[in-house]
């Protein structure tokens, strides 16, 4: 297959997954409606808005440097490794330096980024969960990089799957309305982190 072919196959699967799990999600909302308030909907709409920014804030948009350099690197095996291992570590940190400083401005987050939610338990899962999140952005940039379209596919697949499947036993079950949504994502987001691990 040339590299032409290559990248236009996994554009195909990333568009394909992407619409699959948009698609999955919107079929999912009428049961979580069931379960969630509008005001659960409104916490969780708010905290994953914030992450969404916050993952490049961390990242330091060093997810399109992944991509960018594996075509530099994919020669020199240890020169990649130790470039993917700065990345992941600098995330990493970052990540935890953000959490930090969220943890001890936590009263101005709460007024003026989260006013009327309480910063236990929902802000700081949502801290955690920015930490783990921006190590899963990073996997999926060196998966981008590497051309691995059918391995990512299946993995953002599972990932969806499991924290769906999270969210209702946590929504549905146990009753934890936005908390249960944000104890799910986290739950998910690390044993994501330990898969990358092992996959790298």
């Amino acid at each position: 297959m040339s590299g032409k072919q290559k990248v236009l196959l996994n554009s195909g699967l990333y568009a394909f997954s992407s619409v699959l799990i948009k698609a999955i999600g919107f079929i999912l909302l009428p049961v979580y409606t069931l379960f969630l308030t509008p005001a659960d909907y409104g916490i969780t709409g708010l905290v994953t808005g914030f992450n969404s920014v916050a993952t490049f804030v961390v990242g330091f948009s060093l997810y399109s440097a992944l991509i960018r350099f594996h075509a530099d690197y994919k020669d020199d095996r240890k020169k990649l490794k130790r470039f993917y291992g700065t990345v992941i570590a600098f995330v990493f940190c970052s990540g935890a330096v953000f959490a930090g400083l969220g943890f001890l401005l936590r009263e101005f987050l709460t007024a003026w980024l989260f006013k009327g939610i309480d910063f236990y338990p929902v802000i700081l899962i949502a801290l955690l969960v920015l930490i783990f999140i921006s190590l899963h952005t990073v996997h999926q940039s060196i998966m981008q990089g590497m051309q691995q379209g059918k391995k990512l596919t299946i993995i953002n697949l599972t990932f969806f799957c499991l924290q769906a499947g999270l969210n209702l036993l946590f929504i549905g079950a146990f009753r934890l309305g936005a908390v249960g949504v944000l104890l799910a994502a986290l739950t998910v987001n690390i044993s994501y982190f330990v898969y990358m691990l092992a996959d790298l």
